[in-house]
């Protein structure tokens, strides 16, 4: 989906491209992808509430993402004696990846408090 919206876009079908960013959303993407380029076109097309409403449920769902991956991992780290690691990376901001690499079991959200900054911009 997430290209197809891309596609769409590009090719300046605006309308279908936050159709299917908006689904993405709806079932709960796990890349901000969808949110940046909600946030992108909405701005353009003047739709301030859009923005809002997608910052808000952006800030919440990773929000909440990074809060649950926090309690795995701690819970894990306990489980095999690597809870001081597991505090080092959540305090710095690294990653925990499980499976060789390929699976992210813990990572910082950065652009939670740039979204948070627009946010409080736009409600002010």
């Amino acid at each position: 989906l997430l290209i197809d919206a891309n596609w769409y876009e590009n090719n300046e079908y605006y309308d279908k491209a936050v159709e299917t960013y908006e689904q993405l959303i709806a079932e709960g993407t796990y890349t901000p992808t969808a949110y940046e380029r909600l946030i992108v076109l909405y701005t353009k097309a003047n739709r301030k509430k859009d923005v809002i409403r997608i910052l808000q449920e952006g800030i919440s769902f990773f929000e909440n993402r990074k809060a649950s991956q926090i309690e795995y991992v701690r819970a894990l780290a306990k489980k095999y004696n690597a809870e001081d690691y597991c505090e080092m990376c959540i305090r710095t901001g690294k990653k925990i990846r499980y499976y060789c690499g390929y699976i992210v079991l813990y990572q910082d959200f950065p652009f939670i408090e740039k979204w948070k900054k627009r946010l409080s911009k736009l409600l002010a």
